[in-house]
């Protein structure tokens, strides 16, 4: 599940204590629930960078990047039992505002024999 960013998070201003408590009930609540892996919160985008990758090429870009609501200003990796679990989870979080875009990470099994191969040797 990615936090979105938003004008706020993007000036670098840090929650308050109420929000703080708050985030650690629901994080807890996901912890007791057996689902959470990880979690983080991430630093304003003029703290970061992009590498940029264009024919074969690499390029670094200094932050700030703009549009603050197509950034991830956080991120709960989650093992739920559905999409419908992990939407039930998400509507729980504690935000005013905001959004939380939920996606699945790619399993080995999605991929092509031939490429699990690949992925498989890499652990030899």
């Amino acid at each position: 599940m990615f936090v979105k960013s938003n004008i706020m998070a993007e000036s670098g201003a840090l929650p308050d204590a109420k929000m703080i408590a708050e985030m650690e009930k629901y994080n807890n609540s996901l912890k007791d629930a057996g689902m959470l892996i990880a979690l983080d919160g991430l630093r304003a985008s003029k703290d970061g960078v992009r590498i940029v990758f264009e024919n074969g090429n690499a390029s670094v870009m200094a932050g700030p990047f703009p549009h603050p609501e197509e950034l991830v200003s956080g991120y709960w990796t989650i093992q739920a039992k559905s999409l419908d679990d992990a939407i039930a989870w998400a509507k729980r979080a504690p935000f005013p505002e905001g959004t939380i875009e939920i996606r699945q990470i790619q399993d080995m099994s999605e991929f092509p024999a031939e490429v699990q191969k690949v992925l498989a040797d890499r652990n030899k």
